[in-house]
């Protein structure tokens, strides 16, 4: 094979090895990307229960209010079978399953370490564990406030102001807020898996040129050799 064809034929072959580490690595950050959409998605959902929590929330909250005049078992019935069933249980039914760990019982407590996991969330939607902190942080809000609604936490009156502030604090803007900036984050990565999987189709039509120019120049150095060996 003369030496001109050898070095074209490598030189071809080089460029395909670089083609092919780099549609390896765009595979690469494709898989990420798409791994990050499934877990923004799960954010977005976590964010929506989230959002209907605290307007459940506000609702016991106010309803837990008006019961406090009425006997303890009247309350109980009143308030446990028209809320604590209907309104916050259901709150969790869009998340997941998650190992959590012992917490506090204080229903002020819970709801400041609720607020403190959704800001974290929304401050790095993409990290899993954020997420799993949120759902147990939620799940064990609804817990201590299960307890409120049945009796068995009260509420001193500086307790019960504070929540009462803690409650106004999370307003629809704020939570439309941290749904928002996890949005963002969800439109921003839809936008680079387009951008990759383009450069990876564009790759892999590169890649497919480069086969055909190595076939080409084999193929016409076969040819020349057979036309040598013919005359």
């Amino acid at each position: 094979m003369p030496p001109e064809v050898q070095q074209e034929i490598a030189s071809l072959k080089e460029n395909m090895s670089l083609i092919q580490t780099k549609i390896s690595l765009v595979t690469q950050e494709l898989v990420e990307c798409m791994n990050n959409a499934t877990i923004l998605d799960r954010a977005i959902t976590l964010t929506n229960t989230l959002r209907d929590l605290v307007l459940r929330l506000k609702e016991v909250f106010v309803r837990l209010q008006q019961y406090q005049t009425l006997p303890q078992r009247s309350r109980y019935n009143d308030a446990c079978g028209s809320i604590e069933r209907s309104l916050l249980q259901r709150s969790l039914s869009g998340m997941a399953e998650v190992e959590c760990g012992m917490r506090s019982e204080k229903v002020v407590e819970a709801l400041e370490e609720m607020m403190r996991a959704a800001r974290e969330m929304a401050s790095d939607p993409t990290q899993h564990q954020l997420q799993d902190n949120t759902i147990c942080a939620t799940r064990h809000l609804v817990n201590t406030f299960t307890a409120l609604i049945r009796g068995s936490e009260v509420l001193s009156r500086e307790e019960s102001a504070t929540l009462d502030q803690l409650l106004q604090q999370l307003t629809t803007a704020k939570m439309d807020q941290i749904h928002r900036a996890i949005s963002d984050s969800k439109h921003a990565n839809d936008i680079w898996e387009t951008t990759l999987t383009a450069e990876l189709e564009a790759l892999a039509h590169v890649k497919e040129d480069l086969n055909e120019k190595i076939q080409d120049v084999q193929n016409r150095q076969q040819q020349e050799h057979q036309d040598n060996n013919e005359t």
